[in-house]
């Protein structure tokens, strides 16, 4: 079972560290989630790693192949799993085009070493 509040903490070394315990958990090798996710195993390995940070669309790939909660990906709190899977939308459907700009927006403060402030509530 995965715990809810294993590793807490906005970082990309602990994102990569969540992503690797949600795979171990799975059976799931590390080319194969890349193969599911549409990125390279070397990609994958580097942000299993918290070596890079992952884009916004692999956050919303893994949202949408894996089930995982982003906001447990991204802080360490709450379930793992997410409670609702995304759907597959283009990206003119209602309410993607906003997840796809908090996603990035989340990139860009992950990338600049920013910590989202605790009553955004996350995604």
């Amino acid at each position: 079972m995965l715990g809810t509040n294993e590793q807490e903490g906005f970082s990309v070394q602990h994102i990569g560290a969540r992503l690797k315990v949600w795979r171990q958990h799975h059976g799931q090798r590390g080319y194969q989630v890349a193969k599911t996710l549409g990125i390279s195993a070397g990609s994958y390995s580097e942000i299993e790693r918290g070596l890079s940070a992952p884009s916004a669309k692999t956050l919303y790939a893994i949202a949408l192949h894996t089930g995982i909660n982003l906001h447990w990906l991204l802080t360490g709190r709450g379930e793992a799993a997410a409670s609702v899977t995304p759907q597959p939308a283009s990206e003119g459907t209602p309410g993607t085009k906003d997840l796809l700009q908090r996603i990035e927006l989340l990139e860009s403060r992950l990338a600049a070493g920013h910590h989202p402030p605790e009553e955004e509530g996350g995604l």
